[in-house]
Protein backbone atom coordinates (compact mmCIF):
# COMPACT_ATOMS: atom_id res chain seq x y z
CA UNK A 1 0.00 0.00 0.00
CA UNK A 2 1.12 3.52 -1.09
CA UNK A 3 2.17 5.87 2.03
CA UNK A 4 -1.16 7.68 1.56
CA UNK A 5 -4.41 6.23 1.78
CA UNK A 6 -5.97 5.11 -1.24
CA UNK A 7 -9.67 7.29 -1.87
CA UNK A 8 -9.75 7.95 1.32
CA UNK A 9 -10.98 4.19 1.98
CA UNK A 10 -9.55 4.01 5.58
CA UNK A 11 -6.03 2.55 6.49
CA UNK A 12 -6.17 -0.06 8.25
CA UNK A 13 -3.67 -0.56 11.01
CA UNK A 14 -1.69 -3.62 9.62
CA UNK A 15 -1.13 -2.07 6.49
CA UNK A 16 0.15 1.16 8.09
CA UNK A 17 3.67 1.85 7.37
CA UNK A 18 6.30 2.75 9.52
CA UNK A 19 6.13 6.42 9.94
CA UNK A 20 9.45 6.85 8.51
CA UNK A 21 9.44 3.88 5.55
CA UNK A 22 8.85 6.52 2.97
CA UNK A 23 11.58 9.28 3.64
CA UNK A 24 13.95 6.28 5.03
CA UNK A 25 15.73 6.02 1.48
CA UNK A 26 15.61 10.47 0.92
CA UNK A 27 17.00 10.68 4.24
CA UNK A 28 19.61 7.89 3.68
CA UNK A 29 20.94 9.86 0.44
CA UNK A 30 21.22 13.04 2.77
CA UNK A 31 23.39 11.21 5.15
CA UNK A 32 25.90 10.00 2.28
CA UNK A 33 26.00 13.95 -0.17
CA UNK A 34 26.58 15.35 3.33
CA UNK A 35 29.47 12.64 4.06
CA UNK A 36 30.89 13.16 0.17
CA UNK A 37 31.08 17.11 1.17
CA UNK A 38 32.47 16.61 4.15
CA UNK A 39 35.20 14.18 2.57
CA UNK A 40 36.33 16.64 -0.14
CA UNK A 41 36.47 19.50 2.43
CA UNK A 42 38.61 17.36 4.86
CA UNK A 43 41.05 16.04 2.59
CA UNK A 44 41.70 19.06 0.81
CA UNK A 45 42.46 20.79 3.41
CA UNK A 46 44.37 17.67 5.66
CA UNK A 47 46.59 16.86 2.54
CA UNK A 48 50.10 18.68 3.55
CA UNK A 49 49.39 16.28 6.90
CA UNK A 50 48.41 12.97 4.94
CA UNK A 51 51.77 13.09 2.47
CA UNK A 52 54.10 13.85 5.34
CA UNK A 53 52.42 10.82 7.28
CA UNK A 54 53.06 8.36 4.31
CA UNK A 55 56.44 9.86 3.72
CA UNK A 56 57.21 8.83 7.05
CA UNK A 57 55.73 5.47 6.90
CA UNK A 58 57.31 3.90 3.90
CA UNK A 59 60.51 5.86 3.75
CA UNK A 60 62.36 2.85 5.38
CA UNK A 61 61.20 1.18 2.69
CA UNK A 62 63.80 3.09 0.36
CA UNK A 63 66.83 2.18 2.11
CA UNK A 64 66.03 -0.91 2.08
CA UNK A 65 65.86 -0.47 -1.77
CA UNK A 66 69.33 0.72 -2.48
CA UNK A 67 69.33 3.34 0.08
CA UNK A 68 68.24 6.25 -1.98
CA UNK A 69 66.26 7.23 0.95
CA UNK A 70 68.16 8.28 3.34
CA UNK A 71 70.98 11.05 3.37
CA UNK A 72 74.76 10.31 2.98
CA UNK A 73 75.01 10.57 6.75
CA UNK A 74 72.69 7.36 6.77
CA UNK A 75 70.11 9.22 8.81
CA UNK A 76 66.38 9.17 7.08
CA UNK A 77 65.70 11.44 4.69
CA UNK A 78 62.46 12.91 6.05
CA UNK A 79 62.78 14.18 10.08
CA UNK A 80 60.65 16.57 11.57
CA UNK A 81 57.06 18.12 10.19
CA UNK A 82 58.55 21.64 9.13
CA UNK A 83 61.62 20.41 7.46
CA UNK A 84 60.04 17.47 5.66
CA UNK A 85 57.74 20.37 4.41
CA UNK A 86 60.21 22.25 3.27
CA UNK A 87 61.98 19.16 1.64
CA UNK A 88 58.88 18.84 -0.50
CA UNK A 89 58.70 22.54 -1.53
CA UNK A 90 62.12 22.13 -2.26
CA UNK A 91 61.68 19.11 -4.47
CA UNK A 92 58.48 19.73 -5.85
CA UNK A 93 57.47 23.29 -4.88
CA UNK A 94 54.53 24.27 -3.00
CA UNK A 95 51.86 22.10 -4.96
CA UNK A 96 53.93 19.23 -3.69
CA UNK A 97 51.89 19.48 -0.47
CA UNK A 98 48.87 18.44 -2.28
CA UNK A 99 50.58 16.15 -4.73
CA UNK A 100 47.79 13.27 -5.44
CA UNK A 101 45.38 15.38 -3.96
CA UNK A 102 42.51 15.05 -7.05
CA UNK A 103 43.11 11.17 -6.68
CA UNK A 104 42.63 11.67 -2.70
CA UNK A 105 39.76 13.74 -2.77
CA UNK A 106 38.06 11.19 -5.47
CA UNK A 107 38.85 8.43 -2.72
CA UNK A 108 37.96 10.87 -0.13
CA UNK A 109 34.45 11.58 -0.95
CA UNK A 110 32.86 7.91 -1.46
CA UNK A 111 34.79 7.14 1.67
CA UNK A 112 33.25 9.76 3.82
CA UNK A 113 29.94 9.24 1.91
CA UNK A 114 30.21 5.83 2.63
CA UNK A 115 31.20 6.29 6.55
CA UNK A 116 28.44 8.78 7.44
CA UNK A 117 25.86 7.41 4.92
CA UNK A 118 26.04 4.33 6.06
CA UNK A 119 26.75 4.56 9.54
CA UNK A 120 23.37 7.11 10.37
CA UNK A 121 21.33 4.09 7.91
CA UNK A 122 22.85 1.21 9.86
CA UNK A 123 21.85 2.65 12.85
CA UNK A 124 18.26 3.34 11.98
CA UNK A 125 18.00 -0.08 10.72
CA UNK A 126 19.65 -1.86 13.97
CA UNK A 127 17.00 0.24 15.94
CA UNK A 128 14.64 -1.53 13.98
CA UNK A 129 15.31 -4.95 13.71
CA UNK A 130 17.09 -5.39 17.15
CA UNK A 131 15.90 -2.81 19.24
CA UNK A 132 19.51 -1.76 20.24
CA UNK A 133 19.31 1.98 21.77
CA UNK A 134 21.88 4.40 22.21
CA UNK A 135 25.03 3.18 23.17
CA UNK A 136 28.31 1.35 22.60
CA UNK A 137 26.90 -1.77 21.16
CA UNK A 138 24.97 0.15 18.39
CA UNK A 139 28.20 2.94 17.56
CA UNK A 140 30.63 -0.56 17.36
CA UNK A 141 28.14 -2.19 15.15
CA UNK A 142 27.27 0.62 13.05
CA UNK A 143 30.92 1.68 12.88
CA UNK A 144 32.13 -1.59 11.97
CA UNK A 145 29.02 -2.17 9.07
CA UNK A 146 30.28 1.21 7.94
CA UNK A 147 33.91 0.03 8.03
CA UNK A 148 33.59 -2.74 6.52
CA UNK A 149 31.85 -1.15 2.97
CA UNK A 150 33.81 1.91 2.94
CA UNK A 151 37.04 -0.22 2.93
CA UNK A 152 35.75 -2.71 -0.23
CA UNK A 153 34.11 -0.50 -1.97
CA UNK A 154 36.95 2.27 -2.35
CA UNK A 155 40.14 0.32 -1.59
CA UNK A 156 41.49 0.65 -5.45
CA UNK A 157 41.36 4.52 -4.65
CA UNK A 158 42.99 3.78 -1.90
CA UNK A 159 45.71 1.80 -3.15
CA UNK A 160 46.13 4.61 -6.36
CA UNK A 161 45.95 7.22 -4.14
CA UNK A 162 48.56 6.18 -1.81
CA UNK A 163 50.94 4.97 -5.46
CA UNK A 164 50.37 8.80 -6.26
CA UNK A 165 50.87 10.70 -3.38
CA UNK A 166 54.68 8.92 -3.77
CA UNK A 167 55.95 11.78 -6.17
CA UNK A 168 58.90 11.69 -6.43
CA UNK A 169 59.68 9.10 -4.18
CA UNK A 170 58.38 6.71 -6.41
CA UNK A 171 61.22 5.68 -8.84
CA UNK A 172 63.27 4.55 -5.43
CA UNK A 173 61.02 1.79 -5.31
CA UNK A 174 60.49 1.41 -8.95
CA UNK A 175 63.11 2.27 -11.71
CA UNK A 176 60.93 2.49 -14.55
CA UNK A 177 57.13 3.64 -12.82
CA UNK A 178 55.98 7.16 -12.14
CA UNK A 179 52.09 8.48 -11.86
CA UNK A 180 51.57 11.56 -14.36
CA UNK A 181 47.85 11.00 -13.88
CA UNK A 182 44.73 9.36 -12.61
CA UNK A 183 44.02 7.19 -15.95
CA UNK A 184 47.71 6.53 -16.03
CA UNK A 185 48.22 5.46 -12.78
CA UNK A 186 44.98 2.97 -13.03
CA UNK A 187 46.79 1.47 -16.68
CA UNK A 188 50.59 0.90 -15.00
CA UNK A 189 49.48 -0.79 -12.22
CA UNK A 190 46.89 -2.83 -14.45
CA UNK A 191 49.24 -3.21 -16.86
CA UNK A 192 52.50 -4.14 -14.59
CA UNK A 193 50.74 -5.89 -11.28
CA UNK A 194 47.55 -6.96 -12.83
CA UNK A 195 44.34 -6.55 -10.63
CA UNK A 196 45.40 -8.20 -7.37
CA UNK A 197 48.10 -4.85 -7.48
CA UNK A 198 45.00 -2.80 -6.62
CA UNK A 199 44.32 -5.05 -4.10
CA UNK A 200 48.06 -5.16 -2.04
CA UNK A 201 47.42 -4.78 1.55
CA UNK A 202 44.24 -4.95 1.70
CA UNK A 203 43.91 -7.82 4.67
CA UNK A 204 46.11 -5.47 7.32
CA UNK A 205 43.42 -2.51 5.78
CA UNK A 206 40.72 -4.65 6.89
CA UNK A 207 42.15 -5.72 10.09
CA UNK A 208 43.27 -1.61 10.76
CA UNK A 209 40.50 0.15 8.49
CA UNK A 210 37.34 -1.66 10.01
CA UNK A 211 38.33 -1.06 13.29
CA UNK A 212 39.42 2.68 12.81
CA UNK A 213 35.75 3.58 11.82
CA UNK A 214 34.03 1.39 14.27
CA UNK A 215 36.16 3.16 16.87
CA UNK A 216 35.98 6.83 15.65
CA UNK A 217 32.45 6.36 15.47
CA UNK A 218 32.06 5.05 18.87
CA UNK A 219 34.10 7.77 20.40
CA UNK A 220 32.44 10.39 18.57
CA UNK A 221 29.15 9.27 19.94
CA UNK A 222 30.80 8.92 23.08
CA UNK A 223 32.44 12.36 23.58
CA UNK A 224 29.51 13.91 21.87
CA UNK A 225 27.25 13.01 24.63
CA UNK A 226 29.85 13.47 27.42
CA UNK A 227 30.55 17.23 26.28
CA UNK A 228 27.05 18.09 25.71
CA UNK A 229 26.20 16.98 29.06
CA UNK A 230 29.35 18.67 30.72
CA UNK A 231 28.14 22.30 29.03
CA UNK A 232 24.22 21.08 29.64
CA UNK A 233 23.15 21.21 26.04
CA UNK A 234 19.36 19.51 24.91
CA UNK A 235 20.24 17.60 21.58
CA UNK A 236 16.93 18.22 20.62
CA UNK A 237 17.45 21.68 20.41
CA UNK A 238 20.83 22.67 19.14
CA UNK A 239 21.59 25.87 17.24
CA UNK A 240 24.24 25.20 14.29
CA UNK A 241 26.80 27.24 16.30
CA UNK A 242 26.40 24.64 19.17
CA UNK A 243 26.50 21.77 16.35
CA UNK A 244 29.86 22.98 14.94
CA UNK A 245 31.17 22.95 18.16
CA UNK A 246 30.05 20.05 19.95
CA UNK A 247 31.10 18.08 16.66
CA UNK A 248 34.86 19.77 16.65
CA UNK A 249 36.04 18.74 20.04
CA UNK A 250 34.14 15.56 19.41
CA UNK A 251 35.23 14.69 16.19
CA UNK A 252 39.26 15.92 16.70
CA UNK A 253 39.21 13.66 20.42
CA UNK A 254 37.12 10.73 18.30
CA UNK A 255 40.21 11.07 15.57
CA UNK A 256 43.11 11.19 17.84
CA UNK A 257 41.70 8.20 19.92
CA UNK A 258 40.73 5.28 17.22
CA UNK A 259 44.45 6.79 15.37
CA UNK A 260 46.37 6.29 18.81
CA UNK A 261 44.98 1.92 18.61
CA UNK A 262 45.12 1.34 15.33
CA UNK A 263 48.40 3.15 13.98
CA UNK A 264 50.57 0.27 13.65
CA UNK A 265 48.51 -1.28 11.82
CA UNK A 266 48.30 1.91 8.97
CA UNK A 267 52.42 1.64 8.81
CA UNK A 268 51.62 -1.97 7.76
CA UNK A 269 49.24 -1.63 4.96
CA UNK A 270 50.79 1.50 3.75
CA UNK A 271 54.26 -0.76 3.46
CA UNK A 272 51.90 -3.77 1.48
CA UNK A 273 50.63 -0.89 -0.80
CA UNK A 274 53.82 0.24 -1.99
CA UNK A 275 55.56 -3.54 -1.93
CA UNK A 276 56.67 -4.47 -5.65
CA UNK A 277 55.83 -1.71 -7.41
CA UNK A 278 55.45 -2.65 -10.86
CA UNK A 279 57.02 -5.95 -9.84
CA UNK A 280 59.89 -4.75 -8.50
CA UNK A 281 62.05 -5.00 -5.41
CA UNK A 282 59.43 -6.71 -3.53
CA UNK A 283 60.35 -6.41 0.19
CA UNK A 284 57.64 -8.73 1.71
CA UNK A 285 55.98 -11.68 1.20
CA UNK A 286 52.47 -11.04 2.96
CA UNK A 287 51.59 -8.77 5.65
CA UNK A 288 52.67 -11.64 8.51
CA UNK A 289 55.95 -11.31 6.83
CA UNK A 290 55.89 -7.40 6.79
CA UNK A 291 55.16 -7.11 10.80
CA UNK A 292 57.92 -9.91 11.43
CA UNK A 293 60.63 -7.93 8.93
CA UNK A 294 59.40 -4.04 10.55
CA UNK A 295 60.34 -5.67 13.94
CA UNK A 296 63.39 -7.57 13.76
CA UNK A 297 64.85 -5.40 11.24
CA UNK A 298 63.88 -2.12 12.33
CA UNK A 299 62.53 -2.40 16.08
CA UNK A 300 58.80 -2.04 17.55
CA UNK A 301 59.26 1.96 17.08
CA UNK A 302 58.93 1.84 13.38
CA UNK A 303 55.22 0.74 13.59
CA UNK A 304 54.34 4.21 14.77
CA UNK A 305 56.98 6.16 11.92
CA UNK A 306 54.50 9.23 10.92
CA UNK A 307 52.23 8.91 14.35
CA UNK A 308 53.16 12.71 15.60
CA UNK A 309 52.30 14.14 11.70
CA UNK A 310 49.20 11.95 12.27
CA UNK A 311 47.84 12.75 15.26
CA UNK A 312 48.52 16.35 14.18
CA UNK A 313 46.19 15.84 11.54
CA UNK A 314 43.63 14.00 13.36
CA UNK A 315 42.55 17.01 15.31
CA UNK A 316 41.65 19.26 12.48
CA UNK A 317 40.73 16.23 10.15
CA UNK A 318 38.58 15.29 13.15
CA UNK A 319 37.00 18.05 13.44
CA UNK A 320 36.15 19.50 9.86
CA UNK A 321 34.81 16.34 8.82
CA UNK A 322 32.22 16.13 12.15
CA UNK A 323 31.69 19.75 11.43
CA UNK A 324 31.03 19.81 7.98
CA UNK A 325 28.60 16.38 8.18
CA UNK A 326 26.51 17.46 11.18
CA UNK A 327 26.44 21.24 10.35
CA UNK A 328 24.90 19.81 6.93
CA UNK A 329 22.75 17.61 8.75
CA UNK A 330 21.47 19.81 10.53
CA UNK A 331 20.79 22.32 7.65
CA UNK A 332 19.00 19.95 5.55
CA UNK A 333 16.72 19.43 8.68
CA UNK A 334 15.36 22.75 8.91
Amino acid sequence: MSCAADGGRPQREEDAQPPDTCEKKPKNRKYIACGLLSGVITKTICAPFDRIRLLYQIQPMFAKVNGTGCEQNGSLKYQGVIKTAQKIIHEEGMRGLWRGNLMNTTRGGLCYATKFGINDGAKEYIRAFTGVEEGVTLSLLSGATAGILQKSMSYPLDVMSVRMTLGVNTKVLSSNCTYNSIPDCFNKILRSEGLPGFFKGFLPTLCTGVPYVALQMTFFDFYKKRFMSAFGLDRENLNIKQVAFISSISGSAAGFSALSIVFPGDTVRKRMMNNAISNENQLYRNARHCVKSIFQSEGISAFYHGMFPSLLKSLPSGAVQFVTYEVLKHLLKQ
